[in-house]
């Protein structure tokens, strides 16, 4: 469980492991979604731009 990547993958986890504690759970979804607008901007940010170069 601790060499899944941040994102999706622990979101999910967070909500079937912890559906009780609130505050943990608000804590770890921040986190996810922190750590994967990060992953996804530098993901899609070199295919934005070479899209728009081709236009």
């Amino acid at each position: 469980m601790a060499d899944l990547p941040p994102g999706i993958p622990g979101l999910v986890i967070g909500w079937q492991t912890t559906p009780q504690l609130d505050l943990r759970l608000n804590v770890n979804n921040l986190l996810d979604r922190t750590c994967y607008n990060a992953l996804s901007g530098t993901a899609t940010f070199p295919a934005m731009s070479m899209a728009s170069r081709a236009k």
